[in-house]
């Protein structure tokens, strides 16, 4: 099965069908879950989520529908499933200090803790090697 941990940036460009910004090798990830026949995994944090509710908050993206449609329908969905985030997992963020941006941080950890890739184009995430990726 493929599988990883998204981050923010894919989860919005899978979601409005910007697909063709997604890197190849993350993209077979979000086919394959999205064919809900066992064949991908795509987990969401729940800091995920909250960074795409800021976003939707300052304007800096949108969706197309209303979030909390959204959220649920993700939920429903049954290969992307929504991963609260556990006190294991924010300690496991705290050993990447040099990421400043808090959510890469937490994502990061859960990326680590659930011992699965993250899917994520983070140049600066990407180069600190802390944490395995998958994009192109």
């Amino acid at each position: 099965m493929l599988a990883g941990v998204t981050d923010t940036h894919a989860l919005v460009w899978f979601a409005n069908n910007q697909h063709g910004k997604i890197g190849e090798s993350a993209r077979k990830i979000f086919a394959a879950a999205d064919r809900k026949d066992g064949s991908g995994l795509v987990m969401v944090p729940t800091a995920v989520l909250h960074e795409i509710s800021c976003l939707l908050i300052s304007n800096k993206v949108k969706l197309n529908s209303d979030f909390s449609h959204w959220v649920a329908n993700l939920d429903r969905h049954g290969y992307f499933p929504i991963m609260d985030v556990t006190a294991d997992m924010v300690v496991s963020s705290h050993s990447f200090q040099a990421i400043k941006d808090p959510f890469d941080r937490l994502i990061m950890g859960c990326s680590e803790f659930l011992k699965q890739p993250l899917l994520t184009a983070d140049e600066i995430i990407t180069e600190s090697k802390v944490v395995e990726v998958i994009w192109d």
